[in-house]
């Protein structure tokens, strides 16, 4: 229709031109016409420029609209995962906040149980010492001793055992008090055996060392005419379990009615179950109803040597007494 309208318009500047021509100078009326035409045609060509620059801004209306469409779907997008994160947050800040209080409660169950258990293994060590205390204390009230003393535990044996030890040599009045290993305990038992007035110790040393730090020590007491400490080298015997590894059994030649015989070694490193050929060594020697008292108990060696020992001879009857490391108490039958 526009196009139309400018031909009209066209049409008519060239009839008009045309007649104004007709009755006055042609030739002007001509040009007069062409410019009118001319002008026509630029106000058409204008007003065609301004409606594709309103159709182009309707365009970019639209595209505007449609962005901010666009623009509010994101929004509203962002915000229902903001609100969906914040949901989750607080879920999981809810399981993150049970799980913490669940550790925390099971943390302070777990330091209440060792607190507790630490009070208890205290309380048994307070325990444990006091009663090696008052085993000490009593053992210097049976025992006048004439130097100082040995350490007792370690090594060597504790209060407990040692007063136990004593106890037998004064109850019994033993002619011959036998030491597996020398030591503290070899003095302890030469100082009853001195109370006593009458009998005599003999311990088995495997180390040469050990066995001259005996000596002097009995020198230092005043004791070396009742106890003598006999160097007897680990060399291997016949037992019935097999050849074992234990002292050598020349020291035992002039020994018989052995009474009280104190099993303190040999060390653990020199065979399986060390201690084990003791009884089947030594029971042609002992006196009837003579007791042996077996150090370390407790431990696992000697727990199966006191099965072997049962196994063979099983006529030998045991106790085991509450001392800190374990102590069995074994007597031979009297007849």
């Amino acid at each position: 229709m526009r196009l139309v309208g400018l031909i009209a318009v066209v049409l008519a500047a060239a009839v008009l031109g045309g007649l104004a021509g007709w009755r006055a100078d042609w030739a002007a009326s001509a040009i007069a016409a062409a410019g009118f035409a001319v002008l026509i045609v630029g106000l058409w060509w204008v007003r065609a420029r301004l409606n594709a620059v309103r159709k182009h801004q309707r365009t970019m209306l639209r595209l505007i609209e449609s962005m901010q469409r666009q623009q509010k779907a994101v929004a509203s997008s962002v915000a229902a995962a903001d609100r969906a994160h914040r949901v989750e947050t607080k879920h999981a800040y809810r399981s993150v906040s049970k799980a913490v209080e669940s550790r925390t409660n099971t943390l302070a169950k777990q330091i209440e149980q060792t607190a507790e258990a630490e009070a208890d293994r205290s309380r048994r060590q307070a325990d444990r010492m006091f009663r090696q205390l008052e085993a000490l204390q009593n053992l210097y009230h049976l025992i006048q001793v004439r130097h100082e003393m040995p350490p007792s535990r370690g090594w060597a044996l504790s209060p407990d055992v040692l007063l136990s030890y004593v106890q037998e040599i004064l109850d019994r009045h033993p002619r011959t008090v036998l030491e597996c290993g020398s030591g503290a305990s070899t003095i302890w038992a030469a100082y009853a055996v001195d109370k006593l007035g009458a009998g005599r110790v003999v311990a088995l040393e495997h180390d040469q060392q050990f066995a001259d730090q005996t000596r002097a020590m009995l020198d230092d007491h005043g004791l070396s005419e009742i106890a003598e400490v006999r160097l007897a080298p680990i060399a291997p015997v016949e037992v019935p379990a097999g050849t074992w590894q234990w002292y050598d059994t020349a020291a035992l030649k002039d020994l018989h009615d052995v009474e009280v015989v104190l099993i303190d070694g040999p060390p653990k490193p020199t065979h399986e179950q060390a201690r084990y050929p003791a009884v089947p060594v030594l029971r042609d020697i002992l006196a009837p109803g003579a007791v042996l008292l077996l150090d370390d108990a407790d431990r696992p060696d000697e727990q199966a040597i006191l099965r072997r020992w049962q196994s063979e001879w099983p006529e030998l009857t045991w106790t085991k007494l509450a001392h800190e490391k374990g102590t069995a108490r074994l007597v031979v039958p009297t007849a």
